[in-house]
């Protein structure tokens, strides 16, 4: 035994040697393994904690849920915007805290079914409520995560925070909006081509303006299509050159110095089209509809024709005194009427010509002009022709000093020379009858239609006990209430009847006439007569 065993003694002693190699051998194996394990570990904790760290510095946010669908994580991000720390989310799904109202909205509903579906999804925006009770928008992707067996384990994404962007879209629409309603509010039309000349945008003021033509102002249709249309079916008037012209002239869209241009539709219609070119090459027009203005200028021409036939060919002279009191103007009749020619008056001062008896006076009246009202009162006064003559002008006026259009002071004077003569004449003539009346033996009287005495003169008075004009306003019944015959005659000519009398008043004896007082159609106004004194006749 002992020789069959130092026999096996090198096969013994090559088995443990090759025993001991093998162990040494896997313990080095061990070794490396366990350090690559260990690099492997410290690896994986480095990439953790640099995805955690640019979650947390990040914009974004990440987040993660279960099988369920509910949160197990949410970066720090997340509770910066909300002010709810994560643990406040975890266990729940994203429909139990996002803004109710949107679970009834269809893409809500099919984003949910996505995901029991287990597919994949990227910007998805919903609302939800912060700790402040703000309504926040968030836009979030996702990507279903899987075990080694396929087994589906829940959702992994990132979100953003979209209130800012969601409200300046939001703001921008509602501007949008307020442009909309504020064009369709306009009174004049509007209308908006892009740069190849197709129609973006128009009110409802533009197709009023272009009745005939209404339908075809829709989005898309072509300026020139426009403009032959409103030439063939809108009711303009033919222009020089016919329709070619009409569109070329039209078709200036990328002009900017092009003028505004006003037409006449055939209904009377007067149009004034404005067309603006933006900085991006689209084209705004406006339209507006001028016809009471152009009825408003047609009338102020035919007015200022006719004023200028009344100041040129009228009688009255109009002139306009500076500040100083020269004239700056002088209208026609002033040579007409005066001999002067208008254009040597300019420069010089009216009240050269004024007699020097009256000149004081007018130049009183004018110091005298109310500074409220700026009015000149009629002056009446003598006025050198330029033939020499002295003529009576009559003259009024008013301060226009402060008026831009005038800034001066407008006087209308007028002839009245022949008025003045037959004034005097007048005069003259009543005195002459007033003596008359006052020396002869008589008396004029008159009453209105009931009786009521409204003139009594003559000598004669005295004789009845009355005197010149103290009684009227009495009644002519109660005056003569004693004398019967006197009331007789009133009473006829009161009816229409001409009729005389004579009347026995103590040591007088009068012969007295009525007479009826009537209108140009036959009714009776009044009653008038005369009483004359035949006593010595008699």
């Amino acid at each position: 035994r002992v020789v069959n065993l130092l026999d096996n003694f090198d096969v013994l002693l090559a088995l443990v040697v090759s025993t001991s190699l093998a162990m040494v051998y896997f313990y080095v194996l061990a070794r490396r393994y366990k350090g690559q394990r260990d690099a492997a570990i410290h690896s994986q904790k480095m990439s953790d904690q640099r995805f955690v760290d640019v979650a947390d510095v990040s914009e974004d946010w990440i987040w993660e849920t279960d099988a369920d669908l509910r949160f197990t994580y949410l970066s720090a991000r997340n509770e910066e915007i909300l002010g709810h720390p994560p643990t406040f989310y975890y266990g729940k799904r994203r429909d139990e805290f996002m803004v109710q109202e949107l679970l009834e909205r269809e893409e809500v509903k099919h984003h949910l079914r996505e995901l029991e579906a287990h597919k994949s999804f990227t910007k998805f925006s919903y609302q939800i409520v912060d700790a402040d009770g703000v309504t926040r928008t968030f836009r979030v992707s996702g990507i279903p995560r899987y075990d080694d067996h396929g087994k589906f384990l829940g959702y992994r994404g990132i979100g953003t925070d979209a209130s800012d962007e969601e409200n300046a879209k939001r703001a921008a629409l509602d501007a949008h909006q307020d442009l909309l309603e504020a064009i369709e509010s306009m009174n004049d039309g509007f209308v908006l081509y892009d740069a190849e000349g197709n129609l973006l945008l128009c009110n409802s003021r533009l197709k009023e303006l272009y009745p005939k033509t209404a339908h075809l102002h829709v989005p898309g249709a072509n300026f020139v299509d426009l403009a032959r249309a409103d030439i063939e079916i809108g009711g303009l008037p033919e222009f020089t050159g016919g329709l070619d012209a009409w569109i070329k002239n039209r078709g200036k869209l990328s002009d900017k110095s092009a003028d505004a241009f006003e037409f006449e539709t055939d209904d009377g219609i007067w149009m004034r089209c404005t067309d603006y070119l933006t900085e991006s090459g689209k084209v705004v027009g406006i339209r507006r509809d001028v016809t009471a203005q152009k009825n408003a200028e047609k009338m102020i021409r035919q007015s200022e024709e006719y004023f200028r036939s009344l100041i040129e060919d009228g009688v009255d002279v109009i002139s306009v005194l500076d500040e100083i009191g020269l004239m700056k103007y002088a209208s026609p009749s002033m040579y007409r009427e005066l001999g002067y020619a208008a254009a040597d008056m300019i420069g010089r001062a009216p009240s050269e010509h004024v007699h020097p008896d009256d000149l004081e006076r007018v130049m009183a009246a004018f110091a005298n002009v109310s500074p409220e009202t700026g009015i000149l009162e009629p002056i009446n006064y003598r006025f050198q022709a330029a033939d020499g003559r002295w003529l009576h002008i009559e003259t009024h006026g008013r301060n226009q000093y402060k008026h831009e259009s005038v800034r001066g002071f407008v006087l209308i004077s007028r002839d009245v020379t022949r008025q003045r003569q037959a004034e005097l004449a007048l005069t003259e003539t009543q005195e002459r009858l007033k003596s008359v009346i006052l020396n002869a033996p008589l008396v004029l009287w008159a009453t209105d239609d009931q009786g009521v005495v409204t003139m009594t003169e003559g000598s004669a008075l005295s004789v009845f006990d009355l005197t010149p004009n103290k009684e009227i306003g009495q009644s002519v019944f109660k005056i003569h209430a004693e004398r019967p015959g006197i009331l007789e005659g009133l009473r006829s000519a009161l009816r229409g009847i001409h009729s005389s009398s004579s009347e026995i008043i103590g040591d007088y004896i009068m012969d007295v006439t009525y007479m009826p007082s009537k209108s140009e159609d036959g009714k009776v106004l009044g009653a008038f007569g005369i009483a004359m004194d035949v006593t010595q006749r008699h």
